[in-house]
């Protein structure tokens, strides 16, 4: 998890650019510098982890998923 900060700030400060993606969960980021983070279901433990943080858990498709 250490490993993965830097590239996720390199992304956001379009250093680069990429869709990080496995079989069952993807992250990927915005023209806007939204961050798209899709997981199966919605563990409760995470939800609460967002809302205390600011960040928004909703039930969404990522407009940059690619059909796998």
């Amino acid at each position: 998890m250490d490993s993965l900060a830097p590239v996720l700030r390199g992304i956001l400060r379009e250093k680069y650019w990429a869709k990080l993606e496995t079989k069952n969960a993807f992250i990927h980021f915005g023209w806007d510098y939204y961050m798209y983070i899709g997981v199966p279901g919605a563990p409760k433990q995470a939800s609460a982890y967002a809302a205390t943080n600011g960040l928004f858990v909703e039930e969404f498709e990522s407009p940059y998923r690619s059909e796998l």
